[in-house]
């Protein structure tokens, strides 16, 4: 097949301020809009999630026709040097429900469901994870996704890198506890819709996997940390290679670096049986 390849260039500065106006009207501040696209450097994501934290902040309130206004002092704008920085300035200004919430779906994955996140949750938030997810829609973090499991009500990142800035913000250890509590999740699930769900089950068991074997060469301790993973791991059916007992067997299972839960099986681990 022949591939064709495209390089997106970063927006102009015309284009840019296209997009704040698109977003927040003509009415926007002129300096504020000038600092902002400044920062951006052409990337839209940034001036979206800069604009909606400045409202989350209450620096800009809507003026009742439709456009937003400056309430704020513009010396109380801070404006984060890189996309990274931002998308980390906005999950740290989240409540905790919120973070808690956000970060189960980031371990779930790009499109992730209300019930595996309420499974995933303490138990006193399960309640209110659907009105948490509600506050993440509006914060423009997340969107509702009606592509997914027929059944299950499901929502994605407005972005790949909101994602990957919510799961970051975990502990590795919390991160491979997740990955195996969703899988549990999943085997919850009725018998004949679980054999969907068998390359996600044995990408997030890789997943907690690799993570354990991580922390045991940082700490220095034997490998009975990952025991209990890597056992259910080699255990599943659905597996293609088995573990040898040292932990660079793992790069035999072919890891998925796309943790797209609404993706096609061709974009997860391969592990078709041998």
């Amino acid at each position: 097949e022949r591939i064709q390849r495209i390089i997106l260039q970063p927006l102009s500065e015309t284009q840019s301020t296209e997009v704040a106006t698109n977003l927040l009207g003509a009415s926007l501040d002129e300096a504020v809009r000038e600092r902002i696209i400044e920062a951006a450097a052409g990337n839209p994501l940034f001036v979206e999630q800069m604009l909606s934290m400045m409202i989350d902040d209450g620096l800009l309130a809507n003026d009742g026709a439709g456009g937003w206004i400056l309430i704020g002092e513009m010396g109380s704008i801070t404006i984060p040097p890189t996309i990274s920085a931002l998308l980390t300035s906005r999950l740290d200004r989240l409540s905790t429900s919120e973070r808690i919430v956000i970060e189960r779906g980031s371990v779930i994955g790009q499109v992730f469901f209300r019930e595996a996140v309420e499974a995933l949750v303490p138990d006193a938030l399960r309640t209110d994870v659907s009105p948490t997810l509600g506050n993440l829609v509006r914060k423009e973090l997340i969107v509702p996704d009606d592509q997914a499991l027929e059944g299950q009500e499901a929502h994605r990142f407005q972005h790949i890198l909101i994602r990957d800035a919510a799961y970051h913000g975990l502990l590795k250890r919390t991160r491979a506890e997740l990955h195996e509590r969703f899988v549990d999740w999943v085997e919850t699930l009725p018998s004949d819709r679980v054999i969907e769900f068998e390359e996600i089950r044995g990408y997030h068991l890789e997943q907690a996997f690799q993570i354990r074997i991580q922390l045991t060469r940082l700490l220095r301790r034997s490998g009975v940390v990952v025991r209990d993973t890597s056992l259910r791991l080699v255990g599943g059916p659905w597996l293609a290679a088995t573990c040898r007992p040292r932990p660079r067997s793992c790069s035999e299972l072919r890891p998925c670096s796309h943790p797209k839960m609404g993706s096609e099986p061709s974009s997860c681990s391969r592990l078709a049986r041998r």
